[in-house]
């Protein structure tokens, strides 16, 4: 059976040559003044051995913090994500068992496709990590708290830290975290990502064993005193929209997010 003949258009010679390059590459979008947005692709691969490391997520912030998109590579390690104009942005990458790593700035121009191969270090103590996994904290791992501290992204306090202090309120222990600022009864995040704020403090949100307590932002403080040390299981807390896990993202958690467990 002979093949199906392929009809074009009369066209000249420079428009074919340039379909068949074209062919079956992303296409490219544009911004509101039709220039060609700016691309980042790459490879996320480890620092000791090269190996690609397959899923793993990448995130695009601005320089100024705010976060823009989040892309996961593919089984091999490779990613391409577009940024929405030209301008200079940082990249974070992580994946289970590695330390987070983040990139830049890069500053990038309208049409541009900059190439990066990322590469994290592994993490030779993950397995005390599991060793503090006890009868006292099920709901810990019940809910995913280990695999997020593994993930590398945020700020977390397990019932080990608490057990190692005598601290009254939770707020004296948050108040030691980077970013984190306390006055009086009142926590505040220091330059929340993705959120321009009085001051440059705003309240973070609070969920309570998975149940949102307050909204955070600019008026509505976590009440932390709602709990005590000695019920707490974990902590987890997240400055700014990036790196806070799906689950717990939300309206007006622009601030960020504490998340208490316990026993």
């Amino acid at each position: 059976m002979g093949h199906p003949s392929l009809r074009l258009p009369s066209t000249s010679l420079a428009a074919v040559v340039l379909l068949v390059a074209t062919w079956g590459r992303p296409v490219q979008g544009q911004d509101s003044t039709g220039e060609a947005l700016p691309v980042v692709a790459g490879q996320v691969v480890s620092v000791t051995s090269g190996d690609a490391l397959p899923f793993a997520e990448v995130y695009v912030l601005r320089a100024s913090g705010e976060f823009v998109t989040v892309v996961e590579a593919d089984d091999a390690g490779r990613f391409r994500v577009e940024v929405d104009g030209p301008g200079s942005y940082y990249l974070q990458a992580g994946t289970v068992g590695h330390e987070p790593l983040q990139a830049g700035p890069v500053a990038l121009a309208s049409g541009q496709t900059l190439n990066l191969r990322l590469r994290l270090r592994p993490v030779y103590n993950m397995d005390s990590l599991v060793v503090t996994v006890n009868a006292r904290e099920p709901t810990l791992s019940r809910n995913g708290f280990y695999e997020r501290v593994q993930r590398g992204f945020g700020s977390f306090l397990a019932r080990r830290d608490f057990e190692q202090r005598n601290y009254p309120r939770l707020a004296d222990y948050l108040s030691r975290l980077p970013g984190v600022a306390v006055s009086g009864r009142t926590v505040y995040f220091t330059r929340a990502q993705g959120m321009s704020t009085r001051g440059g403090l705003c309240y973070p949100a609070l969920l309570l064993d998975g149940a949102l307590i307050s909204n955070g932002g600019l008026n509505d403080p976590p009440p932390l005193d709602m709990v005590i040390p000695d019920q707490l299981a974990g902590v987890e807390i997240y400055r700014g929209g990036a790196g806070t896990p799906m689950e717990f993202t939300g309206s007006n958690r622009a601030c960020g997010v504490i998340v208490i467990w316990t026993l």
